[in-house]
Order: structure tokens, then sequence, then C-alpha cells
């Protein structure tokens, strides 16, 4: 019944010698200093040191004071039990550390104070006395990492391990910049951004546009874009994010631009023929639209205000005239966002009336 602070001895086999009754047991721990204990033949000791060797003395005294030459045995005391496991939390993390501390461990009996130990792979230990905290730092952002803790008591026993995961945060967000628009002409215009800027902890990621904060669009690194895809007369929102290596983006940035119309379609020339005294044809070419627009109309007047639509056609006859008298034609192409042409102009006489002609008769 050997434990950690003590044992039971037991004896037996003494025995007097003629003529002497019955004494007493002595027993002592070195041999020297003796100590009395009756006829007892067993005795139980619970004040030993743990993990300690020791060497115990009997013998037997009759009721002359002699004493028998002593019996000894010499045995360890145990270890204290193993300390208890307690737990270990994850208190506070960033996205390059974690604190971690730990509760509820305790010595077995016979144990004293000893030291905490901690581990990254639960092999390789590393005293932090008595402290039961420990931050981990110089870390990855967004990444699980585990600690393992223990208990080691004064005679090197160590309790179970006990464990924890913990993941650092993801850096701040990117912080937003600013977007402008330059260049702007009928199909597209230049943007361009600058101030973006990634939360610590993070590395460079990418940034994407949209317009319309709607659907995103990869564009690398790219800190300027120019489109020519867009339509004329037109406003547009476009919008700007910075997206780091963990998928975080920034709050959007953006700006509106208006597409100008198409520059105005150019003049042709206008020809007249078949001129009466009170009409003339006229037929026109060499009109042509800006960049960016798409068929419209003509329209010709005698007056360069009041206007009449003839559609795509390029030829027009004007009846009713005036003889003998002198008119300007005019006419523009107006193209599908309203814009007219300068106008191009031919100047006409018609014909002097035609006197009667008498017969022989007269009339």
């Amino acid at each position: 019944n050997i434990t950690y602070n003590g044992a039971k001895l037991s004896w037996s086999g003494f025995s007097f010698g003629s003529g002497a009754t019955w004494g007493k047991y002595q027993y002592s721990w070195d041999n020297s200093n003796w100590t009395d204990c009756g006829q007892s033949t067993n005795l139980t000791f619970t004040d030993k040191s743990p993990n300690t060797s020791y060497n115990f003395y009997v013998r037997l005294i009759d009721n002359y004071g002699q004493a028998s030459g002593s019996a000894t045995v010499s045995f360890t005391t145990k270890k204290p039990a193993a300390p208890t496991k307690g737990t270990v939390s994850v208190s506070t993390k960033t996205y390059n550390s974690i604190t971690y501390s730990w509760s509820g461990f305790s010595f077995g009996a016979g144990g004293t104070w000893g030291k905490y130990q901690y581990s990254y792979n639960n092999s390789s230990w590393v005293d932090i006395g008595q402290n039961t905290s420990h931050t981990r730092s110089s870390l990855s952002p967004n990444t699980s990492y585990t600690l393992y803790v223990r208990l080691v008591d004064n005679y090197g026993t160590a309790s179970a391990v006990a464990s924890v995961s913990g993941t650092t945060n993801k850096p701040a967000v990117p912080s937003k910049g600013t977007v402008s628009a330059s260049s702007i002409t009928y199909n597209g215009a230049k943007l361009s951004w600058s101030g973006f800027s990634f939360g610590a902890g993070a590395t460079w990621g990418k940034y994407q546009y949209s317009w319309n904060n709607s659907s995103w669009n990869d564009c690398g690194q790219n800190t300027s874009l120019t489109f020519t895809d867009r339509s004329p007369n037109t406003t547009y929102n476009f919008c700007v994010r910075l997206v780091d290596n963990y998928g975080q983006a920034s709050a959007v940035a953006s700006t509106s631009f208006t597409t100008p119309k198409p520059s105005a379609p150019s003049k042709g020339t206008i020809t007249v023929s078949n001129i009466t005294e009170s009409s003339a044809v006229f037929s026109w070419s060499g009109f042509g639209f800006g960049a960016g627009a798409t068929w419209g109309y003509y329209r010709y007047s005698t007056n360069g205000s009041n206007w009449t639509s003839c559609g795509t056609d390029t030829m027009a006859t004007l009846t009713g005239l005036s003889a003998n008298t002198s008119y300007t034609f005019y006419v523009q192409l107006v193209d599908n966002y309203g814009t007219a042409s300068s106008s191009a102009t031919v100047t006409f006489k018609t014909e002097a009336a035609k006197a009667w002609k008498y017969g022989k008769y007269g009339i």
C-alpha cells in the first residue's frame, strides 16, 4: 500500500529468548533514533514525501531491555497523481495575432506548484511559468492556429493536454477611393480612379468595375479604363471597388457622366433642274451623318424656317411657283438625335410667263 505520501509497514517472525516475557517493538527511519510502538505489528505512515526512497527499521525489545537485531525494508513513495486537465479558450484576436487563456488545471494530491507549458504542435513545449495566457503574433490573416497547454507539477508529471483552435481575423476591408471621367465622347469615356488602399495585413488583390453597381467585372491592377461601346446622349453611372486577397470589397466609388450627341451631320450640295414658270425639280447628295448617328431624315424649305420632311428621298419637285421670281431652296439632314446639318442651298429663278399667241382669226 505504498502511496505518494507513505506506506503500510508490517513485520513478523520476531521472538523472545527463553525466560523473557513480552516486551515491545520499536521502529526507526535511520536505525539510530527509535520510537516505541508497543505490540503493534504494522504501522501506516502518511507523512512522507512523494517520489522518495526510505529505509524502515524494526526491532523487538524484551522486558529486560534487550533488543533483537534490526529488520529493515526499503521502499520508494510514488509520485503524486498527474495534474488534471483544464480548458483553453481564445480571448482576443486580430488579423495577425491570437491571445489564448486557460483555467481549471489542478495538481494531484501531493503535488506543489510547478509550471505551465504551451506548444504550437503538441510536440515542442515552451515553459511559461504560472502565466495563464499567451499571445501568438506575426500570424497570417484568416488562418486557423491551435495552441496546446499542459500543467507540469514539481515532479515532472504533466497533465493531459488541453487545446483550442482560433482563426485570425481577416484584414479590415479596403478603403474607398475616388473615380472620375474624362475624354468623354459620343460613345464612351476614360474612367480613372485613385486613393483606394488595403487594410493592414492584406496584400494586392484586384479592382472591379460595374455599370450601375450591379454586375462586377475584374480589371486587375488597372487604375483606368477607356470605353468606346457606349450609346450617345446617354447618362451612365460608373462604379469601382477594390477587392483584397481575402475577397473583401471596399465601399463603392462612383461617378456619373453623359455622352454627348454625335456631331452634326455634314452638309451636301443641291442641284436644280427642269425650271419652268411655276415649278422646279431639286436633287441633293453628299450629306453624311456624324459618327455614332444612325439614319434620320431630310427636310427642305423655301425660306429657311418652315421645313417639310421628305424622309430619305433625295429629290423634290416644287410647284405653284410664281413666274419670273427668284427663290432659294434649302435642304438639311437631321439625325436620329434631332441634330440638323447646316443648310445646303441653291438659288434659282422661275421662267417668265409666256405671252398668248393669236391665230389668224383672232379671238
